[in-house]
């Protein structure tokens, strides 16, 4: 990411990469490094053209007090980002 000012900051790295089935990264968008967590994201064929994605995010412990109210924010946030991704990934059939 740049900031307002042009300066790049980094927003993760990423812990696991194993296409096609699953990445793995620390995620601290804005922040520092220390109070990353760890995102993991899954891909698992779900029938016929279909895939299952999982998405589990943890490690909110290092938000102490503030972070049942960040994971909520999350909660919503990684909804939308998801349809995001599902609405690219929709292939339509001729």
């Amino acid at each position: 990411m740049v900031s307002c000012a042009g300066r790049e900051l980094p927003w993760g790295s990423v812990t696991a990469w194993q296409p096609p089935e699953r990445v793995a990264f620390r995620w601290f968008p804005g922040r520092d490094a220390d109070t990353g967590q760890e995102v993991e994201v899954t891909f698992a064929a779900d029938g016929e053209g279909a895939t299952a994605v999982r998405l589990e995010h943890k490690d909110w412990h290092v938000f102490g007090e503030k972070a049942a109210a960040m994971r909520a924010d999350y909660d919503g946030g990684w909804d939308g980002v998801l349809e995001l991704y599902r609405r690219a990934a929709v292939v339509e059939r001729v």
